[in-house]
């Protein structure tokens, strides 16, 4: 006989909402009595920002090397260093932002503002 388990999960002080419990590891989940929520679910420190990574990053030297190499035979521009474009998997956790996100943000909170 199979049954399922529902709780509320915070996650580094995020609240991600009731849930269904798929998976049970001992130390992730902890039988609270009603009586003892409020004081359970308290949660004083403040949430840590989001990390902001750069959108680029170099190539290692070798495929640099690689790169420009190919740029020559193919009569481009090889002055300009190769940079690597950076892709963040947007997972439910995972809370990094890129810097160019970061500027749309920043731009649409003016927008918003502005339009109060």
């Amino acid at each position: 006989m199979k049954s399922k388990a529902w709780g509320y999960q915070v996650w580094r002080g995020e609240d991600k909402g009731e849930v269904c419990i798929t998976r049970c590891y001992k130390h992730d989940w902890k039988l609270v009595p009603k009586s003892e929520e409020p004081t359970f679910t308290q949660y004083d420190k403040p949430l840590k920002p989001p990390s902001i990574i750069p959108d680029t990053m170099d190539f290692a030297p070798l495929h640099e090397m690689w790169i420009l190499q190919q740029r020559r035979l193919n009569g481009d521009d090889d002055t300009e260093k190769p940079k690597l474009k950076k892709v963040i998997r947007k997972l439910r956790n995972n809370r990094a932002l890129l810097e160019s996100e970061v500027k749309i943000l920043e731009t649409g909170d003016s927008l918003a503002k502005s339009n109060e």
